[in-house]
C-alpha cells in the first residue's frame, strides 16, 4: 500500500490546564499501521518573541490510549524567531485496525495571551 498521509487540526485553549480535543483521524482502508507521527504548536496572534509548545496524546475513540504510542509528543514554535523549531516526523510501527478512529489531544505547557492552532499528522502504511 502506498504512504497515506492525515492530518487534523484545531484552535487551542488559552490555558495551559485545557486539553483540546483536534478530532479524530480515521485510519484508511489498506492500512495496516503507523509509520510516522508528527505534532505541531503554532501561534496565529501574538507578540513576536512569543513561544508555543504543546503536547499531544493519541487515542483510540472511546478505548483508551493507544497501545505503542509515546504518552506526549511535544512540538515548539518561537513566533519572529527565524530558525525556530521545524515539525518533524517521529518514526514508529504501530499495528492499527483499519477504520478504527484515533482521538487526537492537544494541552498547551504555558498560557498563551494570543492564539494558538494545535495540529497531529499521521503517516500510514
Amino acid at each position: 500500500m502506498p504512504t497515506q498521509l492525515k492530518f487534523i487540526s484545531a484552535d487551542l485553549g488559552a490555558t495551559e490546564t485545557t486539553e483540546t480535543d483536534l478530532g479524530d483521524i480515521t485510519v484508511p482502508i489498506g492500512a495496516s499501521r503507523i509509520t510516522g507521527i508528527c505534532a505541531c504548536c503554532a501561534l496565529e496572534t501574538g507578540s513576536s518573541g512569543d513561544g508555543c509548545l504543546g503536547i499531544a496524546t493519541l487515542k483510540y475513540t472511546g478505548a483508551g490510549e493507544l497501545a505503542g504510542i509515546p504518552v506526549n509528543l511535544s512540538s515548539m514554535e518561537d513566533l519572529g524567531q527565524p530558525g525556530g523549531t521545524s515539525p518533524r516526523f517521529l518514526p514508529v510501527n504501530i499495528p492499527v485496525p483499519v477504520n478504527r478512529a484515533i482521538g487526537c489531544y492537544m494541552v498547551l505547557t504555558v498560557a498563551q495571551g494570543g492564539t494558538a492552532r494545535g495540529q497531529v499528522h499521521l503517516r500510514f502504511e
